[in-house]
């Protein structure tokens, strides 16, 4: 008998997903797992260890964005990907200057 386990995700109802869409939640599940069962939770550790000394800490996944153009580069963070490319995208119309980029 194998001690393989397995997680069931049901998506949102109406929704269909293309092949990559499953690739890419595949992926992105498989870093959470690696996170929560870090062998070494070293992580954890470092968590635990901040609290101890009084700091207050607010983790989570979040995502990363980043736009090159030429010397200028643009980084936007935020908890879901909408947000992260309108932030990222607000930031390069900065760089337009009278509607020239």
């Amino acid at each position: 008998m194998s001690d393989k386990r397995t997680l069931e995700i049901p998506l949102p109802a109406g929704v269909t997903a293309t092949e990559e869409d499953i690739a890419f939640m595949h992926a992105a599940c498989q870093s959470v797992v690696a996170i929560c069962l870090d062998e070494e939770r070293t992580w954890l550790e470092t968590l635990q260890k901040l609290e101890k000394e009084e700091w207050q800490v607010n983790w989570g996944l979040q995502w990363s964005v980043e736009a090159k153009r030429g010397r200028c580069i643009e980084t936007a963070i935020a908890p879901t990907i909408k947000e992260a490319f309108s932030q990222l995208s607000d930031l390069a119309r900065l760089h337009a200057v009278e509607g020239c980029p």
